[in-house]
């Protein structure tokens, strides 16, 4: 796509490396993946973070560790808490990535098909 920066790091070494290189000197946030039982949960707090370059880095289920990074320009970073909805505990913060305009994305974009 026009503008994207992109890698196919397969360490987190390569990662950082690469997120080092396309962001400059600016603050890397680094988090993982976790997986969760399903359950439902409840938005308390909502944070969105200005940020004029980002790089988000995406699991690729390959036989090895591996990952697709990209930094698309219009994408806006989220730190959402959750709680849990009977007793309003605290489960976990998530961070959401959304990329603002897709438009000049191709129909069959792999984005599309997981949502």
């Amino acid at each position: 796509m026009k503008g994207e920066i992109k890698n196919c790091p397969k360490s987190l070494e390569e990662m950082i490396s690469f997120s080092k290189f396309t962001l400059g000197k600016k603050k890397l946030l680094a988090m993982a993946s976790q997986r969760t039982k399903k359950g439902d949960f409840q938005i308390r707090t909502i944070k969105k973070f200005d940020r004029k370059k980002v790089v988000a880095c995406d699991e690729v289920y390959l036989p090895f560790a591996a990952y697709f990074c990209h930094s698309i320009s219009s994408t806006q970073i989220y730190a959402v808490d959750l709680v849990e909805p009977e007793t309003r505990l605290p489960v976990s913060t998530v961070i959401a990535m959304c990329h603002m305009d897709t438009s000049g994305w191709p129909a069959n974009h792999v984005a599309f098909k997981i949502l």
